[in-house]
């Protein structure tokens, strides 16, 4: 799996969910039209906090679809995290198949919702919440971080 998989995967899905109104509004799904669009509205402009990560652990998480990772804070975005501060989340996929060995020392981009009580979490089935790091990705962050 090349580093551009994941966006390609993540435009299927979008173009895929345009139609469902239960997954994406209709006004929602119309703002995007591209991955990389909804990465910036999606990830880096709605949401509270925002990493890249550095996963150092990977394990199964209650079953087989679950895939808890331990990450270390390698680049703040925006967000009250430090480098080198250490976290786990866990995330969710349908088809259950998680390359656990490859995952270590890989690079994630990490957004983080904010529930009613004010506590942060990662949601454990929203795909716009992980993407791997790209050299793209990392031109956009770039220019966010410059405009905050």
């Amino acid at each position: 799996m090349n580093v551009f998989t994941p966006l390609v995967i993540l435009g299927a899905l979008l173009v895929w969910c345009s139609g469902c109104a239960s997954d994406l509004s209709s006004e929602r799904a119309g703002e995007v039209d591209s991955p990389l669009k909804a990465f910036v509205q999606y990830g880096l402009d709605r949401r509270p906090e925002a990493y890249l990560v550095c996963v150092y652990q990977a394990e199964t998480g209650g079953s087989k679809s679950e895939v808890v990772m331990h990450a270390t804070v390698v680049g703040c975005i925006k967000g009250k995290k430090r480098l080198g501060e250490k976290f786990a989340f866990r995330r969710v996929a349908e088809s259950g198949d998680w390359d656990l060995a490859r995952m270590r020392g890989d690079l994630f981009y990490v957004f983080f919702d904010e529930d009613a009580e004010g506590k942060l979490f990662v949601d454990v089935q929203d795909p716009q919440v992980l993407w791997r790091y790209s050299e793209e990705l990392d031109r956009i962050v770039e220019k966010y971080k410059r405009k905050g």
